[in-house]
């Protein structure tokens, strides 16, 4: 099965409490180029989350309480659908190394 197109996925609107924390290229599984962004909180002091998501297009999934017992790492569903889960972590994986490493 291939990847859906991200017409088909559906869009969000960007997160009011987020501001882009940073961004990176990423191919698709169709070769298409995509930039991939990291929202945090506008005003937390320790970045141990935020919302992963492609430009002008839907989210890839969250990523909460990095680093903790309690840590949440959830793919979207859409994006998974769009991409396909094996892209998807790959994405996650990114932001969290960019969490950790404290990247801006």
């Amino acid at each position: 099965m291939s990847p859906a197109t991200p017409a088909t996925a559906e869009v969000t609107s960007a997160p009011e409490d987020l501001d882009i924390e940073t961004e990176w290229p990423a191919e698709s599984p169709t070769g298409r180029p995509e930039i991939v962004e990291l929202w945090c909180r506008a005003n937390a002091t320790r970045r141990t989350g935020g919302e992963v998501r492609i430009v002008n297009s839907i989210v890839v999934g969250t990523i909460a309480k990095l680093g903790s017992p309690d840590e949440e790492i959830t793919p979207s569903p859409a994006a998974v659908r769009a991409y396909g889960e094996e892209w998807v972590a790959g994405q996650l994986a990114v932001a969290i190394e960019k969490l950790t490493r404290g990247v801006r």
